[in-house]
């Protein structure tokens, strides 16, 4: 049986195996990431990750199977003013085995309860284009596109 638990410091190096598993899916499709994520993505998850156990607006669990083993993850957090939602998912992966087994639902539905718990009324995530069968999985909860985020390396 799998259960959801609050993530703590001693989980960050899974949670940046499985923030990299979710990297190397996007690039596997072909699917173009802003440099700020693709130059140093193992920097950049431990860094976010570190950051989000220590502040409380951050909100990550992960999922754990019966041997206590990380299988899977959802990070969320309270967003600033200037952000289309109050709250937002950063990450939401599970490991290829774990998936159709509704963990999935049961994290976003853990990030909902504690967006609510918060006063949010609306949470916002971003997915990679191309990745038609996480689209296909947010489209069916619900979620619909409201922004579209385009990129652009500046040369200097």
């Amino acid at each position: 049986m799998t259960t959801i638990r609050h993530a703590d410091p001693s989980d960050l190096d899974r949670l940046v195996e499985l923030f990299m598993e979710l990297v190397d899916h996007d690039v596997a499709l072909g699917q173009r990431r802003p440099l700020r994520w693709s130059v140093d993505p193992t920097g950049f998850a431990q860094s976010r990750f570190s950051s989000a156990l220590r502040t409380p607006s951050n909100h990550v669990v992960v999922v754990v199977d019966p041997l206590d083993n990380i299988v899977g993850t959802c990070h969320t957090s309270l967003m600033e003013e200037g952000h289309p939602c109050a709250a937002h998912v950063h990450t939401l992966v599970l490991e290829e085995a774990y998936r159709g087994r509704g963990l999935g639902r049961a994290l976003l539905d853990d990030a909902f309860q504690w967006s609510a718990e918060n006063g949010v009324d609306e949470v916002s995530l971003d997915v990679a284009p191309r990745s038609t069968r996480s689209r296909g999985f947010y489209a069916q909860y619900g979620f619909e596109e409201a922004v579209v985020t385009l990129v652009r390396k500046i040369h200097g």
